[in-house]
């Protein structure tokens, strides 16, 4: 079993169960290699030339559809896929049964993928019945065409197939004409094959780095007191990091320096895996099974270290004042209220400054604990990654969350109405940061271009009572990076339900532009301060993640959602005044 589902939606006809590989199937047939087989070399495939060849004897070309019939070489989860088949119009009659099978190819798989050969994807019928969907008839127009839908479980199963967790779909088929068999491959071009999986929509900065995307942000630095000689990251290991963010965002091993966590023995196993055979898992109420390539071997997406470089990293990660980037006498500069006396005496009443004006006072109701556990793990000086339910359940209440979810929908519902058939051109995987001039942010370049996007984060911040003495400002006050993910759309006629994924990311951390404003008049902050760049302790990666649907039309953009939302508003607005009037007519007269 696969963790995932890809479900055909029945056009007529019955099904035939394969078992095995798609070899076996052909065995079964009594097909051999030998039989005309015009299954094209993987090396000639690289080019792209301007037409196409015929795919074959029988085969005239394959093509991929949405449920419109409009050509894609994107998709995503949910989605209604055809896919084409011409057939050949001087041997082909309507009725003759089309052979197929669905893969995966592994022509451009990543390093942690391991397995050679391309990895067949079963088919199933809709109806429950969980018997294989493996051939189609050809129609009265001498086309097959093969239509299914998918679920985003898939994910789950990509992730050991390729560190892009995106499928590069093409079919295997096979004819038989009179007493001749052929098999191809289609789309004959691998620049024509289906790209089927989650769509990033943005990437609004990373955490751990910088407004410019050049070095440690200062708010994550720690030490005691000694700057370090800057950059403190490695340009060459920035510039990994970046690679990876795009790619498959942020992994807690790999990425463990930009989140202040040491690699400790309970982490060496997890990541030295490389040869372990992981088997994916079955999910919970799918109904479908997902073939199983045969004698391979899937390794672990995690990273792989040599002891050497894992001594390294953790030698470097322990010398002090690695990541420290202000000094004793910048911080004096401050205020001559800090505390920079470093003794077990101060550093207690620190902590109990600190505790005191974030727990009753700037966090309470629900959220109280929150911040204890969020002192507590810095306390802890183990940095890392929090996550806290609570937490996030209080944000999703919060408006600002809410009127950034809303500019992202219209964001969403704008993209799927004008680039529903050029989904590749949504994608926007790569991070971007600010151009700075004089210390000044000049604008946020985006790697795709100038986008119209009227959202980057949501910020909980002073300037709001809401968010105050809630907690969420002194928890996270602006959100430093975020990451929004469609994961899946599924179709009713023109209405669609998109599921997509927010991940928000902030430093429990302070800087010296946070101590500049009126944050040195608290002891409490003047005590975090000291407490992360005079005694050390690490501040850390505080992460809010959840999906929300949006449910929309094709044809229903940003701006009609704004009109509509307009006239809602307008219309509240005239029913309030009609109630307030009629409650004045009908109060005493005198």
């Amino acid at each position: 079993m696969a963790g995932g589902t890809i479900t055909r939606i029945a056009l007529g006809g019955s099904s035939t169960l394969v078992e095995g590989d798609f070899t076996g199937f052909y065995n079964n047939l009594g097909m051999s290699a030998g039989d005309n087989n015009a299954f094209k070399a993987k090396v000639t495939n690289h080019g792209k030339p301007e037409k196409a060849p015929k795919a074959g004897k029988f085969f005239v070309k394959g093509w991929w559809t949405n449920h419109k019939d409009e050509p894609i070489k994107r998709a995503i989860y949910g989605q209604v896929l055809r896919f084409h088949i011409e057939m050949d119009k001087e041997f082909t009659k309507a009725g003759d049964i089309v052979y197929f099978g669905m893969y995966d190819s592994d022509m451009r798989s990543f390093g942690n993928d391991a397995i050679k050969a391309d990895d067949p994807i079963a088919l199933e019928h809709k109806d429950g019945s969980h018997t294989a969907y493996t051939y189609e008839k050809v129609n009265n127009e001498l086309k097959v065409i093969i239509e299914f839908s998918t679920t985003d479980a898939l994910e789950q199963w990509t992730r050991q197939l390729d560190e892009d967790m995106v499928f590069e779909l093409y079919f295997r088929c096979s004819y038989v004409n009179r007493g001749e068999t052929e098999h191809v491959e289609m789309p004959y071009n691998f620049h024509d094959y289906l790209n089927l999986g989650a769509i990033v929509i943005d990437r609004y900065k990373m955490p751990g780095l910088n407004l410019e995307g050049t070095d440690i942000a200062e708010d994550m630095a720690y030490g005691t007191g000694n700057p370090y000689k800057k950059p403190i990251y490695n340009s060459d290991d920035i510039i990994q990091y970046k690679k990876d963010y795009a790619l498959f965002g942020f992994n807690s091993n790999l990425h463990s320096d930009f989140a202040n966590k040491e690699l400790v023995a309970t982490q060496l196993e997890e990541v030295t895996v490389t040869a372990k055979r992981i088997e994916p898992k079955p999910q919970a109420n799918l109904n479908t099974t997902i073939a199983q390539p045969r004698d391979h071997t899937y390794v672990a997406p995690a990273p792989s270290f040599t002891l050497e470089e894992i001594n390294a990293r953790l030698q470097k990660q322990n010398e002090k004042n690695t990541k420290a980037v202000y000094s004793r006498e910048e911080i004096k500069k401050l205020g001559t209220l800090m505390n920079l006396t470093a003794s077990s005496d101060n550093e207690s009443g620190m902590w109990f400054d600190f505790k005191a004006m974030s727990r009753g006072i700037l966090s309470r109701g629900k959220l109280n604990d929150n911040i204890g556990l969020m002192i507590s793990k810095m306390q802890r000086n183990e940095g890392g990654i929090f996550e806290n339910p609570d937490l996030t359940a209080a944000l999703l209440e919060n408006p600002a969350t809410r009127n950034y979810l809303m500019k992202v929908e219209d964001y969403i519902a704008e993209q799927l109405k004008s680039k529903f058939s050029k989904l590749e051109d949504v994608e926007d995987k790569e991070p971007y940061f600010a151009v700075m001039k004089k210390k000044e942010i000049v604008f946020f370049k985006n790697s795709k271009g100038k986008r119209v996007k009227q959202f980057r984060s949501p910020a909980y911040t002073w300037s709001e009572n809401w968010n105050v003495l809630r907690g969420e400002t002194i928890a996270l006050n602006d959100i430093w990076a975020a990451e929004v993910i469609l994961k899946e759309v599924k179709m009713n006629g023109e209405d669609y339900t998109a599921k997509y994924e927010v991940t928000l990311w902030d430093h429990f951390g302070l800087d010296r532009p946070d101590m500049e404003k009126f944050y040195s008049y608290g002891a409490g902050f003047r005590a975090w301060f000291v407490l992360q760049h005079i005694f050390g302790y690490k501040p850390f990666l505080t992460r809010i993640k959840f999906t929300k649907e949006l449910k929309n039309n094709l044809n229903t953009g940003a701006s009609e959602r704004q009109a509509q939302r307009a006239k809602e508003k307008k219309e509240a607005e005239e029913a309030e005044k009609i109630r307030m009037m009629q409650e004045l007519m009908s109060g005493p007269k005198f």
